[in-house]
């Protein structure tokens, strides 16, 4: 187990092409519960996906205030098309 799957208690991924994927995991880290989503990229000369850096640590209770913003920007979008 790598040190980024400690504290994993659950976890869904999205593939975004075939090199990248989003994995998003309810992480318990220093005693308090998290939504982690963080992109996996698969390298060249690598046959295994690997954390990059780019991804979101935030506690439930941000998400949950954070969910709608990004929904009003998901519908300001598609009004823009």
């Amino acid at each position: 187990m790598s040190d980024y799957d400690a504290g994993v208690l659950d976890f869904k991924d999205l593939k975004l092409g075939e090199t990248s994927t989003l994995h998003v995991c309810i992480k318990q880290f220093d005693g308090k519960m998290f939504i982690d989503a963080r992109k996996w990229i698969k390298y060249p000369n690598c046959d295994e996906l690997r954390s990059s850096k780019k991804g979101l640590m935030i506690d439930a209770d941000t998400w949950s205030q954070l969910i709608p913003i990004v929904q009003g920007f998901i519908k300001d979008i598609s009004t823009r098309k």
